[in-house]
């Protein structure tokens, strides 16, 4: 299982990639790095590469609210998806 990293704004263009693959309508690197610049947003990502999942949250009042969480499709059907929840979820708790 690859380590999670908290990540900021300046990850912005790695995560669009990630989020591209991963939906048919992604976000682009702006969008992203808008969500990713309030007090309250949490950004995760492998901190390993090659980078095949992240999570972007709004983390308020010991509760958070996942906005998107990604894998790129070679990665899916390996648990990522509810390591990524998980990881939130011990993330908001803090």
């Amino acid at each position: 299982m690859k380590r999670p990293l908290e990540v900021d704004a300046s990850a912005a263009g790695a995560l669009a990639d990630i989020h591209a693959e991963a939906f048919c309508k992604p976000w682009p690197a702006q969008e992203i790095a808008s969500l990713m610049t309030g007090p309250q947003a949490l950004g995760l990502a492998d901190a390993d590469p090659p980078r095949d999942a992240f999570l972007l949250a709004r983390v308020m009042a010991g509760e958070a609210e996942i906005l998107t969480l990604a894998v790129r499709p070679s990665a899916r059907r390996r648990g990522s998806g509810g390591r990524w929840s998980r990881r939130r979820s011990s993330a908001s708790a803090a």
